[in-house]
């Protein structure tokens, strides 16, 4: 949940907190390649300053608690400050850049530092839009750890006619845990899906999707891949005014 307060005009704040109990049905907790459960409450100040019609700017603090059942993985607390800046370019155009830091201690390896960013473009056609994605990051995995992911997400729709659309996005990413040790958990990962979506009343329409997967784990001799194909019924309930 989140809460937004309107200090003036030109000025707000925002309150923001998340929990996320994550277990497995077979998590070999114990065990050193097991997947572990594990809970974590996060919460965020953000204080955001409108400067112009076209510029705003925010500082963001942050506080995570990381609670891993695993015996191999210990409690952590993470700080993290972040400065951001967006600008809308044009009318159709606008990007989003913030950069910070974090600060973790844990209960075993003590305390690990580390940089963190984001960066958005997005850009509205005639008939769609499109956006790019850049960033580091600090999460949870499966495996009851906390990692770095350097991600990059690329997306764009398209409007073919007044009921068909199309839509093509891309998901890559790489974990780094300075602290795996042996058991290197560390992973390259990309999603490549497209969809093609057809309308037959305005709230009812099928979706076709085709994704190609690709792990490479670095614990492991060999790659992976994966290629699902999904068809999906969708209900829009109409608005009521």
């Amino acid at each position: 949940p989140s809460f937004n307060y309107q200090l003036s005009e030109r000025s707000s704040v925002t309150l923001g907190y998340s929990f996320q109990d994550q277990s497995y049905d077979d998590s070999g907790s114990g065990t050193l390649n097991s997947q572990d459960d594990f809970q974590s409450h996060a919460g965020t100040v953000r204080l955001q300053r409108q400067m112009t019609l076209a510029d705003a700017a925010w500082l963001e603090v942050g506080y995570s608690r990381f609670e891993p059942d695993g015996i191999f993985n210990p409690d952590s607390d993470t700080w993290s400050g972040i400065l951001g800046w967006r600008r809308a370019l044009s009318e159709r155009m606008n990007m989003e850049v913030s950069a910070g830091g974090r600060r973790t201690d844990s209960d075993f390896s003590g305390t690990d530092t580390g940089f963190l960013f984001n960066a958005r473009v997005n850009r509205q056609t005639q008939r769609g839009s499109l956006f790019t994605i850049v960033s580091r990051t600090f999460q949870p995995n499966a495996y009851g750890e906390e990692v770095t992911v350097d991600r990059l997400r690329l997306g764009m729709n398209q409007r073919i006619s007044e009921r068909m659309s199309w839509t093509l996005s891309g998901n890559f990413f790489k974990t780094d845990d300075s602290s795996s040790g042996l058991r290197n958990r560390d992973q390259d990962y990309a999603n490549v899906q497209a969809s093609l979506q057809r309308a037959f009343t305005q709230a009812w329409s099928v979706r076709g999707t085709y994704s190609y997967i690709w792990v490479d784990r670095k614990r492991e001799s060999s790659s992976a891949t994966r290629n699902v194909v999904g068809l999906s019924v969708v209900y829009v309930p109409p608005r009521r005014l």
